[in-house]
C-alpha cells in the first residue's frame, strides 16, 4: 500500500479497479471487548489479568488482589461473563500470542515465555483447545 501510494504520489496512473489489502488482524479495544464488564470485581480483574500478562499469575492472586474469596470470584466470573477465571486469563494469553505470531519471527518457545505459559507444549495444548489449530499453523495462515 505504501508503495502504491508512492507511486501515485510519483504521478504514476492509479490502478482502473480498486487494490483490496486484507487487515494483518485485529485489535480488540476495551470498548468492545467481549469480556468487558461494568461489576467493579470483574473489571478490577480484567485490568489485572491484562496488567500481569505475560507473567504467572494464578487465580488465588486475583482473588487477593480484589480482596475476594477465590470462590466468589469465581462465582462472579461466571454470572457475569460464563466463563473461569482461568479460561480468561489463557483467553487473554491467546489474544497476545496470536498477535505476537501474526507480527514477529519469534520462537514458539520465546513467545510462550512472554505470555505466561511458560513453554511451549502448554501454549500449543491452550492454543488449540481455543483455536483449533496449533500455534505454527497459526502462524502459516496470518503471516504475510
Amino acid at each position: 500500500a505504501a508503495s502504491l501510494l508512492a507511486k501515485l504520489m510519483d504521478g504514476t496512473t492509479p490502478p482502473e479497479a480498486p487494490l483490496y489489502l486484507p487487515p494483518l488482524h485485529v485489535v480488540s479495544r476495551t470498548s468492545t471487548d467481549r469480556l468487558a464488564s461494568s461489576h467493579p470485581t470483574i473489571v478490577s480483574s480484567l485490568d489485572y489479568i491484562r496488567e500481569k500478562n505475560g507473567e504467572s499469575i494464578q487465580v488465588d492472586m486475583i482473588a487477593r488482589h480484589c480482596a475476594i474469596s477465590r470462590r466468589q470470584l469465581e462465582r462472579r466470573f461466571q454470572d457475569e461473563l460464563g466463563m473461569t477465571v482461568l479460561s480468561v486469563i489463557h483467553q487473554v494469553r491467546i489474544e497476545l500470542s496470536k498477535e505476537l505470531l501474526a507480527v514477529t519471527n519469534l520462537p514458539i518457545q520465546e513467545i510462550a515465555k512472554r505470555v505466561g505459559f511458560g513453554d511451549a507444549k502448554h501454549l500449543r495444548i491452550v492454543f488449540n483447545k481455543v483455536m483449533g489449530m496449533n500455534p505454527g499453523t497459526y502462524r502459516a495462515k496470518v503471516k504475510i
